[in-house]
Parts: C-alpha cells; structure tokens; sequence
C-alpha cells in the first residue's frame, strides 16, 4: 500500500519477520486476537458515531448495529487489501489507477455512511461527504507513496519496531481526522443551499 522498497522495505520485513515476533504472536495468540476484535469494533463503532453526529441523529440501537459494525470491518479490510493494486490501476498505470481509487472512494464513503446511519438518509443526500472524503483518501494515499518509506526508514533507524508503529499510527490519524472532517462537511453542505436543492434529506425511521 506504501509502495516501499529497498531499505525500508528490507527493514519492516526484518522486524516483522523476527523470531521474537513469532514468538510474541505464539504467546499472545488468542489474547492478541481478542484484543484485536475489541479494538477494531471500536473502531466501527466510532466511525457510526461520526456519521449520526454529523447528521445530528440520535444513537442506533445495539441491534440494530452489531452486525454493521462487523461488515464495515470485513469490506475495510477487502478495500486496504486491494488498494495498491487499484492504485497501480491493476497494471496499467497510474492514469487509470487515480480515477479507479477516486470512484472506489466515493462508492465506500456512500456505503459506509448508509450503513452507519441505518437508512435513515436517502442515498441522494450521501454524495457531498463521499466525495470530500475519497478526494481526502486519494491524496493521503497517493502521497504516502512519497512520504512514509523516508519516514518508515527514519523511525525504525531511530526507534525501532517502536518507530513502526508510531509512523503508522500517525498516517492513520491523518486519515481518519481527514474522513471526519469530510463527512461533517459533507452532510453540512447537503442540507444547505445550494445542494440541498437538488438531495433529499428527509430522515426515515430506521
């Protein structure tokens, strides 16, 4: 997804590939699993709170909302697991590849709040905040290409599998401020003149 290579590269794998990290991951096995889980269905779980803030609706109930956080997190992970790829424009370059990241953006940015917000917003209404947050995405991915295997190389120079993880932890933090901040503009824009002309925003019931 970074597009490393050589000496950045060479070290992420050295680290890890350790025979410490296999062992950590042989005594953290299921412990390590479970705490993966909780972590990443709080990470559902405030993402659907970014979406009802921003349409200032109140809280899906539990029930209706367990099962969503788990699917976000399964079509995330096929999303992370295809960008370089998409990216790359599945060989072709990055003139098909930019457009094809672009459009896959929009169309989980459009999902996402739809499933985070339980229907109670027409589809009409999702494409402004879709669309700032694919933008935010695009560029955040395609300059990270540039930035994070210096970066990748420095920290794990400095400080090492620790430098790792607190370079990826802010790449991720940029990206997740980005998508917030687009999708409250996004359905600010929907509800006010001169879209809210042209999308419904009417709320149903869930």
């Amino acid at each position: 997804m970074f597009g490393l290579t050589g000496q950045a590269d060479a070290q992420l794998q050295q680290v890890l590939g350790s025979s410490t990290g296999n062992n950590l991951r042989e005594t953290t096995g299921v412990v390590g699993l479970l705490m993966a889980l909780i972590s990443a269905t709080s990470f559902s779980r405030a993402m659907a709170r970014v979406c009802e803030r921003a349409w200032q609706l109140p809280k899906s109930r539990t029930r209706i909302a367990a099962w969503r956080w788990f699917a976000w997190l399964l079509a995330l992970l096929l999303v992370v697991f295809m960008e370089g790829p998409i990216r790359e424009g599945f060989g072709a370059g990055l003139w098909i590849g930019i457009p094809l990241t672009f459009l896959l953006g929009v169309g989980v940015g459009m999902w996402t709040q739809h499933l985070f917000l339980a229907g109670r917003i027409g589809w009409t209404a999702l494409p402004p905040g879709a669309v700032l947050a694919s933008i935010a995405t695009t560029v955040l991915s395609l300059s990270a290409t540039l930035y994070m295997p210096a970066a990748l190389n420095r920290a794990l120079n400095e400080y090492g599998s620790l430098g790792l993880v607190l370079t990826l932890l802010s790449w991720l933090i940029a990206i997740c401020a980005a998508v917030t901040f687009a999708l409250t503009i996004g359905a600010v824009l929907a509800q006010e003149p001169p879209l809210n002309r042209f999308l419904t925003t009417d709320r149903r019931s869930p």
